[in-house]
């Protein structure tokens, strides 16, 4: 069985201290370069320096200009950071991104050999009425609209109700649209494998059986990797050394 990727995104969590502390904790315990940090950017730049793979929680839709407080994927990516989350529920429910900004994001992203990670997931009203299939399916066909090549793309299928919490969906559910989304994706870049991820109440306990997803590539963990004990015991799992 070949290691699984597992994408670690802290969100808005820890300060300075916190982070120096937790890879106190994990140093010489991650050797796998499947593991990729999300951290606020703020600390990006202390992940790079224990030479791990590092990604920003978010990129702007441009790559230069006078858009205070954003952070662009060239400028990413002249620091060495190779991901970007882009689409992620928060980031549409919050901060109302629409499937034509993200878009844009996946576009800049790519110009800069950034591997853009695109998020998408119904919500459980949308499940609940047998909406997920056509909800994805516009996000992803809205987001890739542009991009012309899918070598620095990644998908990650996260069901936005299962995300921080303990409710999950069974494995055969999660199998089937992993591999409705690989059909989709096929139909824009059929010479080429891309990656696809599941996200949504990953943690040490079920970790073991969502291993036996075999079209799932990885993983996108979020508040399991807040106690790095927890993070560890999963990544010796589905990444062993």
């Amino acid at each position: 069985m070949e290691n699984k990727k597992i994408f670690v995104n802290f969100k808005m969590h820890f300060s300075e201290d916190e982070v120096s502390c937790y890879l106190q904790n994990i140093r010489g315990k991650i050797k796998c370069k499947d593991v990729v940090f999300f951290p606020s950017n703020l600390y990006s730049y202390m992940f790079l320096k224990e030479h791990y793979k590092v990604g920003l929680q978010n990129i702007y839709k441009e790559n230069v200009g006078a858009y205070t407080g954003e952070v662009s994927a060239y400028q990413a990516s002249s620091m060495g950071i190779e991901y970007a989350l882009i689409g992620h529920s928060e980031r549409r429910n919050l901060f109302h991104e629409k499937n034509s900004d993200i878009a844009k994001k996946i576009c800049v992203a790519t110009e800069n050999d950034v591997t853009a990670v695109l998020c998408v997931g119904e919500t459980k009203k949308e499940r609940l009425f047998h909406r997920e299939k056509k909800v994805v399916k516009k996000q992803i066909k809205e987001a890739l609209k542009n991009i012309k090549t899918g070598e620095y793309l990644i998908l990650a299928y996260e069901p936005i109700w299962a995300i921080g919490g303990m409710e999950s969906l069974c494995l055969k559910e999660i199998e089937a649209m992993v591999l409705y989304i690989r059909k989709i994706i096929q139909k824009y870049f059929p010479n080429v494998v891309i990656p696809i991820l599941y996200g949504g109440s990953i943690h040490e306990e079920n970790i073991k059986e969502l291993l036996t997803l075999k079209e799932v590539d990885g993983f996108l963990i979020g508040s399991a990797s807040l106690d790095f004990k927890k993070l560890l015991k999963i990544i010796e799992v589905a990444v062993p050394m």
